[in-house]
This record gives structure tokens, sequence and C-alpha cells, in this order.
């Protein structure tokens, strides 16, 4: 297995917008993947659908594998595996 890193961060990239997409953009480059596993948490927001919308339109398709984790009303059993299989949460 790879080596793993941790970025932690205190909000900013998509969830500020568009302008902010540096950041987006920072992050997927560390994985050195093509198109990336990303993988969004949006517990802090309520597994909010608005924010997890802007997420899915920030990491579209052309740039990265996106998906994401609701823990409110979760429906993924497996999360070890889930999250392990991710390159970015």
């Amino acid at each position: 297995m790879p080596a793993r890193q941790i970025l932690a961060m205190g909000g900013g990239g998509f969830t500020f917008g568009p302008a902010y997409g540096n950041f987006d953009d920072y992050i997927l480059r560390l994985t050195g993947q093509t198109r990336p596993k990303v993988c969004f948490v949006p517990t802090a927001s309520g597994d909010s659908d608005g924010l997890t919308v802007r997420f899915y339109q920030a990491f579209s398709p052309d740039r990265a594998a996106a998906s994401h984790l609701a823990l409110f009303t979760r429906t993924i059993a497996d999360l070890r595996s889930f999250l392990l299989d991710q390159h970015v949460i």
C-alpha cells in the first residue's frame, strides 16, 4: 500500500464556491492519480443536500470519481472498506 498522507483543513475549497477551486486542485494533485476517488463526509452540515450537490459539481466526473458518505442516513454497511478505497476523504 502506498504511503498515506493527512492534510487537515477547516473549511475552504468547494464549500466556499468556485473562486476557491485552487485548494481543491491542490488536493487532487497530491493523490498522483489521473481521476482520484474523492469522498465527502458532510456530517458537520447535517448531511446537507445543498452542500453535497456543490461537492459533486466541484468534483465532476472529468476530474474525479466522487462519492459521499452520509452518516445521518447511512446506507453504506462496510465503512472501513469504503473509506480505505478512497484517495481523498
